[in-house]
């Protein structure tokens, strides 16, 4: 059994997986997706080690009785690197966007992100409805619309990368 989660963390090592948050992360080509989490439900993992042990020819009974302890050893195993996102990494279908510097780069597994927007970015673009939405509940207070989206662009921030401390007040009659 030993042996068996060492080959395999062994080949998960060269491949673009990572674990961590009680499971494990494959690169799919743009993102990070978890593919294997217990208290999450999901169950990719261990269809993944059925399949190396079928492709070695190892016996069901085997099968059945070694899947836990290979997914554990392999959980804890040093070979394969720890997910750590960073929420000021986002990736698009162009590219991925380092929002610190606001630079971009092309989609590599070094970047550690599950954030992912199913569209092209492009730094020119502007967003109609947004604005729109922004002048109907502020008509008149065009740095109260600035200051909104700056504190709404803090979601984004990794907090350990940026160190910023901000409130909003918001006050008014309502809608």
């Amino acid at each position: 059994e030993a042996k068996m989660a060492k080959a395999i963390a062994r080949a998960i090592s060269e491949l673009p997986f990572c674990r961590g948050e009680g499971g494990f992360f494959y690169y799919e080509n743009t993102r990070y997706v978890k593919v294997w989490n217990k208290e999450a439900g999901c169950d990719e993992m261990p269809q993944i080690i059925l399949g190396v042990m079928e492709k070695l020819n190892v016996g069901d009974v085997y099968q059945f009785g070694s899947q836990a302890g290979i997914l554990k050893m392999i959980l804890n195993s040093y070979r394969i690197p720890v997910f750590k996102p960073s929420k000021s990494i986002i990736s698009f279908r162009n590219c991925v966007l380092n929002i610190v510097d606001m630079t971009t780069s092309q989609h590599n597994p070094k970047w550690m992100t599950r954030l992912f927007f199913d569209f092209d970015y492009d730094p020119k673009a502007t967003c109609h409805l947004w604005e729109e939405f922004l002048v109907n509940v502020l008509p008149n207070d065009y740095e109260g619309r600035l200051i909104l989206q700056e504190f709404l662009g803090f979601m984004f921030v990794d907090k350990n990368q940026i160190a910023e401390e901000k409130s909003l007040f918001l006050y008014g009659t309502g809608a």
